[in-house]
């Protein structure tokens, strides 16, 4: 449970890389699939390798005998989590704390990139416009995690767990939330849509060598390109209606 909780975090931290990485200089940009893999694997080592290696310390510490001058998680002394806050510190909360602040960061980076780059003030004049540039930040928000700061803070600051159910109502529902931006936008869904009629195709032995091409050729947007809706492909001028 420990090493699944981290990885997580780590896969959001990873997702917010990427998407800053999508948009950091806002210029067009062709990557080969070859690449993509290759990114791919570097995200899969890091995303599940760094955790694999928080969790398995905590595990070797653990079995160290009591008495020395190692800091031991103690699984199960007190409940099946680790024992005491500076436990917890260490072993969770202290590298889920600095993702999130890096998280936090790319965010920043990644407003001030769209803001001040690809939609700038001059071209972001009616209230329609702002509205929307409002609408992708808040996707922002969602895609990279920024409430789970909240529950950091839950922890550290502590008080009456009143307080914070909402916070951890929409930590809880954000699986739903990113599903709902990345999953639900049209270009995904005919995207979805194409690919499911072309396997139906062939699975009736009735698909043509043409759709096929064109269903495999064009595939799924990536995640930056889902957040705003569109391809960054004209940094001068963007119509801002076309990014939600």
């Amino acid at each position: 449970m420990h090493f699944l909780f981290l990885a997580a975090f780590f896969w959001l931290n990873t997702m917010c890389f990427n998407i800053w990485w999508t948009f950091r200089d806002l210029r067009p940009q062709s990557v080969e699939k070859s690449q993509e893999r290759c990114r791919l694997r570097l995200y899969m080592m890091y995303a599940w390798g760094v955790p694999f290696i928080i969790a398995a310390t905590a595990a070797i510490l653990d079995s160290v005998p009591d008495g020395s001058d190692f800091l031991r998680p103690k699984f199960g002394v007190n409940t099946c989590w680790f024992y005491g806050k500076m436990e917890i510190l260490t072993f969770f909360y202290g590298p889920i704390g600095v993702l999130l602040m890096v998280n936090l960061a790319l965010f920043a980076l990644t407003a001030r990139e769209l803001t001040c780059g690809l939609w700038k003030r001059e071209l972001v004049k009616s209230t329609s416009e702002r509205a929307a540039l409002g609408r992708v930040c808040m996707k922002l928000v969602v895609v990279m995690g920024v409430s789970w700061i909240a529950d950091v803070l839950s922890w550290a600051v502590g008080g009456p767990q009143e307080l914070w159910y909402l916070t951890d109502l929409i930590n809880c529902l954000q699986g739903l939330f990113i599903f709902i931006v990345v999953g639900c936008q049209p270009q995904v869904l005919s995207a979805a849509k194409r690919l499911w009629c072309s396997r139906m195709h062939r699975a009736n032995g009735t698909a043509g060598t043409t759709n096929h091409h064109s269903s495999s050729s064009q595939g799924l947007p990536s995640m930056g390109d889902t957040v705003t809706n569109h391809s960054v492909t004209n940094t001068k001028s963007v119509p801002l209606e076309t990014s939600c």
